[in-house]
């Protein structure tokens, strides 16, 4: 039944097609159904038909009503935490991504103060304006930091 609750919410939020019958169990089919014609919307803002009760296989040993109300509260929880997640990421001021870049700059820019520990052709691979090192992007931050660094392995 999760298996099923969770393709639904994924219908709704991915766009993917209608859940397929013949994929799930049969005793899970009348909510299915219900669920295809009626909208998998509602179910996030609560609306739990009593078909998704009657078609559970091995009953709870709570009452219907005090299932359903678990059902909705991690419901909310599910769609809460994806939502706390969501604002993080959009709003956060650095992400992890900006973190990475940032601690290969400054790797980088270490390596204009430890100049004397490279070979001259290790060098060479440093610019004469440090700053030119803010500019790059993550890949070439990377590549030229793993560079530096099997030169100065090499060196040594």
């Amino acid at each position: 039944m999760v298996s099923v609750i969770i393709d639904g919410l994924h219908h709704v939020t991915d766009d993917t097609p209608q859940l397929d019958l013949q994929r799930y169990a049969s005793s899970t089919r009348a909510f299915i159904i219900h669920q295809n014609t009626h909208g998998w919307r509602g179910i996030f803002r609560g609306l739990i038909p009593i078909l998704l009760y009657n078609s559970l296989t091995l009953k709870p040993s709570l009452r219907r009503s005090n299932w359903v109300a678990r059902l909705i509260t991690n419901i909310f929880n599910y769609h809460y935490t994806i939502w706390t997640h969501r604002n993080e990421a959009v709003h956060a001021t650095s992400s992890i991504t900006d973190q990475v870049l940032v601690h290969l700059q400054q790797s980088v820019l270490s390596w204009y103060d430890r100049q004397s520990e490279l070979t001259a052709s290790s060098r060479a691979l440093l610019s004469d304006d440090s700053s030119t090192i803010l500019s790059l992007r993550k890949q070439s931050s990377a590549e030229l930091n793993h560079q530096l660094t099997s030169f100065h392995a090499h060196y040594l």
